[in-house]
C-alpha cells in the first residue's frame, strides 16, 4: 500500500500540466511511429516520453526532472488524467482519485 501512496504522492506534487486534447492525435502518432523505429532498430536514441503508450497522456512542464517522475508514475498506471485550474484527477484502473491542490511552493536553488 505504501508505494501506491508514494505514486500517488509524485502524481500530484508537481507542476505539471496534461497537455490539451487538441494535441493528443498528433502526440498518438509520433509515438507509435517512434515505437516502430525504435522496434525495428533504425532509430538508435532513446526518447522516454515518444516511448510511452500511445495512449497515455502528454504532459507539458517547465521541468523535465518533474515532467520524466509524473511520466514514470503514468507508465506504472497512476496516470495524471487532468490538471484544471486547482483540481486534478488521477486514474488507477478503472478507478478516478479527485484532489484540490491547495498550495504551491515554488522551488528556488
Amino acid at each position: 500500500a505504501e508505494i501506491w501512496h508514494f505514486m500517488i504522492g509524485i502524481s500530484l506534487c508537481h507542476s505539471v500540466h496534461v497537455a490539451p486534447p487538441v494535441l493528443m492525435e498528433s502526440v498518438v502518432a509520433k509515438r507509435t511511429a517512434f515505437r516502430e523505429s525504435f522496434r525495428q532498430r533504425s532509430i538508435t536514441r532513446v526518447n522516454s516520453s515518444l516511448l510511452m503508450d500511445p495512449t497515455l497522456p502528454e504532459y507539458q512542464a517547465a521541468s523535465a526532472d518533474e515532467k520524466a517522475l509524473v511520466e514514470a508514475t503514468a507508465r506504472c498506471g497512476v496516470i495524471l488524467s487532468k490538471y484544471s485550474g486547482d483540481e486534478m484527477e488521477i486514474k488507477i484502473g478503472e478507478k478516478m482519485l479527485f484532489f484540490t491542490k491547495l498550495e504551491t511552493l515554488e522551488f528556488t536553488s
